[in-house]
């Protein structure tokens, strides 16, 4: 009688716990079915995201350096041009 309360009791505790549902999504894994976890999922999303629109920043600062040494370049052309050393 004892054996089986302590098996009811140790039964309430685990599903009770997080171990429960780690458990189970190691079974799922095993049996081939993909573990889906959301928090991590829309986080993942989120940094996704965040990475295409800092691509897109560092696309258009790089068409800004690219402007802007051309920029330079004839600048510095014409000063000599117009004004030769020798």
């Amino acid at each position: 009688m004892f054996l089986a309360i302590a098996l009811i009791v140790v039964a309430i505790l685990f599903f009770r716990s997080p171990l429960a549902p780690a458990a189970a999504d190691a079974i799922r894994h095993h049996n081939g079915i993909p573990i889906r976890h959301e928090p991590a999922d829309d986080k993942l999303a989120e940094i996704i995201d965040e990475m295409a629109q800092l691509r897109e920043q560092v696309g258009e600062l790089a068409e800004r350096m690219d402007f802007t040494e051309r920029m330079l370049a004839d600048v510095r052309r014409r000063d000599v041009l117009q004004n030769p050393r020798s």
